[in-house]
């Protein structure tokens, strides 16, 4: 059994070069618009400028705006604070002046919230809870904050939605046991979705795969499809002039209507182990999807005419396997994890443009126009967007285990391993 599955798998380029002339013009992306554009249609409640409220940030994106210093002191930029916890891979939410994290706590699974700043701790919620495995023990799914409310998903598939100020619980759903889903081998990951007034999960359950809940009341308003869950986080995106839901369940990529949950569109995508992981990446028309155990990658452009949906591979290879990290995109190039080695990949060709090693099975951040990096070895590196891959500052983070996504808010950058969660100065 290999490393905690997951991934950001990115597979070369199979089509023909005529599919590759023809479709340059479609995928090239105004990268400011679309984000504008996202900030407003795809984001359920005002976000501070700034926030980081969720799973890969505002946008889903994992890509923070955001200005950061490129001379690094060798011991690192500036340690604000630091605050011990438990076990967990799960990345944090920050908004409102608070940064939440999301780790076990002996027996029990416990959200804390902290002073974004200072590290003081404003709260705890914990409940009874304990999810074990060989390759790390404890919650895989980041909190998500919708203004007055977090919610949170444990490794065992309970639900907790609580107070954003007070961490009083609101309400909660065992997720496995209400839509009848198996517990996955690696536990519940995905992080919930807010949509306006729905709370988007993936139970992966034969009485609902994908859910969506009344996010102030936790009442069903609608379940879609039958099959296994997989571990992806479900995104929003506008694909052939429809907003849409889009998952990555274990049996491949579908889209869903936001209203009722109808299977609009399907491209099937098996792996072992049912490791779809890797948080899909929406660029114009197009999808790119990744998974690791030597699946691979595809690129899938997502078409309407008249009523009937279609789903077309454009490209698929197998030269980036990650496990586990998603991939983040600049332009036409994602940058992601092939088990061991950093890659970067032309979004367009399948191409690889660059490769890099050093840093074990890490994951990705975009800061601003630059790619942060964090080695499951504890090295943390910020790297230019460029045709080579080259290094502008690093420093060891830790000396444990770190599979948790860096985010990056407010000039801040917060990194968390095994043990500890530590806050960045990252502007001077």
């Amino acid at each position: 059994m290999r490393d905690l599955c997951g991934g950001v798998l990115i597979l070369a380029f199979i089509g023909l070069a005529v599919v590759q002339a023809t479709s340059r013009e479609r995928m090239t992306v105004d990268d400011a618009r679309l984000k504008a554009f996202a900030a407003t249609k795809t984001v359920a409640s005002p976000v501070q400028p700034g926030d980081w409220p969720a799973w890969r940030g505002p946008l889903r994106d994992g890509i923070a705006a955001e200005s950061i210093s490129e001379s690094w002191p060798e011991a690192g930029p500036a340690k604000l604070w630091e605050q011990p916890t438990g076990e967990g891979y799960a990345s944090v939410a920050v908004a409102d002046g608070s940064v939440y994290a999301f780790f076990q706590s002996g027996s029990e699974e416990t959200l804390v919230a902290y002073d974004r700043r200072t590290g003081r701790e404003f709260w705890r919620y914990s409940y009874p809870a304990l999810y074990t495995n060989s390759y790390g023990n404890g919650p895989r799914s980041t909190p998500t904050v919708d203004g007055e409310r977090v919610t949170i998903v444990g490794g065992t598939g309970l639900l907790h939605c609580v107070n954003a100020k007070t961490g009083q619980k609101l309400w909660s759903r065992d997720l496995l046991a209400e839509f009848d889903a198996a517990a996955p081998k690696w536990g519940i990951s995905f992080s919930p979705l807010i949509d306006g007034a729905r709370l988007i999960v993936h139970p992966g359950g034969r009485k609902g795969s994908v859910v969506a809940l009344d996010k102030r009341s936790g009442a069903v308003l609608w379940t879609s499809l039958s099959e296994g869950g997989g571990y992806s986080s479900p995104i929003l995106a506008d694909l052939a002039g429809e907003k849409q839901i889009v998952a990555f369940t274990a049996a491949g990529l579908v889209g869903l209507n936001r209203d009722d949950g109808k299977l609009l569109w399907r491209f099937p995508w098996k792996t072992s182990w049912d490791c779809n992981i890797a948080t899909p990446i929406v660029t114009g028309d197009y999808v790119f999807i990744t998974s690791g155990y030597d699946r691979g990658c595809a690129l899938v452009k997502i078409a309407k005419s008249a009523d009937a949906w279609s789903a077309e591979r454009v490209f698929e290879n197998t030269k980036l396997c990650s496990h586990f990290a998603s991939c983040v995109r600049f332009g036409d190039t994602v940058y992601g994890f092939n088990e061991s080695t950093l890659v970067a990949m032309d979004l367009r060709s399948g191409k690889i443009l660059w490769r890099e090693r050093g840093f074990g099975k890490g994951s990705v951040l975009g800061v601003g126009n630059r790619l942060l990096v964090l080695g499951e070895n504890g090295a943390c590196v910020l790297a230019e967007i460029a045709p080579k891959f080259k290094e502008l500052a690093r420093f060891s983070f830790s000396d444990e285990r770190c599979w948790s996504v860096p985010v990056a808010a407010h000039g801040l950058l917060y990194l968390r391993d095994q043990k500890t969660l530590a806050c960045f100065d990252v502007t001077k």
